[in-house]
């Protein structure tokens, strides 16, 4: 029997070049990603839609999908906290009479009855990539804490700056590493590792190094800073609303085999555990951190359970083995769940992949 296969191809609108390479390593669907002038002159009846063109013009966009030769918009979004609820209802009209459907990171759009939703986890796959783990096997050889908390925090967010000012006026951090920063510190950092990525590229036969590299988000581990301390603070960015996500900040200790505290929304803590992920308690220390008190008055919850971290050995020992099995669940079955999602997903969006098409050939 001849081999028939035809190249998948759909329309992309402000998609970086990270999304097509996701959606194709996942289905084989090539994303032609184009400019809105350029989607306009020759409308699809398929489009993904990239959370940028929403941010940059909204108005432009559901224009655009009302037209009747558009027939199915995909909107990848990787932070939904942050989409406009107006924007989503009037996706969601549109819904009626069209296919919208919502590709979102962490969590599912919820409260839009017409519209598809479906969540992945964009991060965790991409720093699971088989470079990053050789670099954690190198942590491994010369990992020995002698500090007690890393702690990076981007001060951008009220929730952050309360707990860092908090934080910072107490004893907790006189024996660990602590980054709090501002936007300007954060580009400081920044330009040396996008210097750092140009000598890759001389070195390098391919993208994939650099591409786990870039996996870990906008700014990779401090590896010196890993070998030294024993546990990681993590504050995510979003921790209440009705919906959260999960990024690297999280991602990153659980993929290097290192303990960490979660200050996280309580659905992605929910998240974590079904996802095979274990968490260590103390005192009941996350049953206060995620109930509906204000941030203040969980403070000094915090500040215990840190403090306990420090001295009390048999915690810390539980956090280890929590690390070690967190470590395993990463590398292993969380990358057999999650690209089956990825490709159950892609499937029933887009239908007809280069997935389907090589197995129905391979019967020669």
């Amino acid at each position: 029997m001849p081999t028939s296969l035809d190249k998948v191809e759909i329309t992309g609108l402000l998609c970086d070049n990270w999304v097509c390479d996701w959606v194709y390593s996942n289905s084989g669907i090539i994303v032609k990603d184009k400019t809105f002038d350029e989607v306009e002159n020759n409308l699809p009846n398929c489009i993904l839609i990239y959370e940028k063109a929403i941010w940059q013009n909204s108005d432009r966009v559901l224009q655009l999908i009302k037209n009747d030769k558009v027939e199915t918009i995909a909107v990848y979004v990787g932070h939904i906290f942050l989409f406009p609820d107006k924007v989503a209802q009037e996706l969601n009209e549109i819904a009626k009479r069209k296919n919208i459907i919502f590709l979102s990171m962490s969590q599912k759009l919820i409260g839009y009855k017409n519209i598809k939703c479906y969540s992945f986890d964009t991060i965790e796959h991409a720093i699971s990539n088989d470079f990053n783990f050789l670099l954690s096997c190198e942590l491994a050889e010369h990992r020995n804490p002698t500090k007690d908390f890393i702690f990076f925090v981007h001060l951008k967010q009220d929730d952050r700056k309360t707990i860092w000012n908090y934080l910072k006026d107490t004893k907790i951090f006189d024996n660990s590493i602590v980054f709090a920063n501002n936007k300007q510190q954060m580009i400081n950092v920044g330009k040396p590792q996008d210097e750092f990525y140009a000598e890759i590229k001389k070195v390098t036969i391919n993208d994939n190094i650099s591409s786990a590299i870039k996996g870990w988000g906008g700014y990779a581990p401090n590896f010196k800073a890993y070998e030294e301390v024993f546990c990681e603070i993590v504050i995510e960015s979003r921790n209440d609303g009705l919906v959260g996500d999960l990024s690297e900040k999280t991602y990153r200790p659980i993929a290097l085999n290192v303990p960490f505290v979660f200050l996280g929304h309580p659905l992605m803590y929910k998240k974590l555990i079904a996802d095979g992920y274990q968490i260590v308690d103390h005192d009941n220390f996350y049953m206060h951190w995620h109930n509906d008190t204000e941030l203040s008055l969980k403070l000094t919850k915090l500040e215990k359970f840190l403090n306990e971290i420090k001295v009390n050995k048999d915690l810390k020992n539980q956090m280890v083995i929590a690390a070690q099995h967190n470590y395993k669940n990463f590398w292993t079955k969380r990358k057999l769940q999650y690209i089956k999602n990825n490709y159950k997903i892609l499937n029933e969006c887009f239908g007809k992949n280069l997935v389907n098409q090589i197995y129905n050939n391979l019967n020669f």
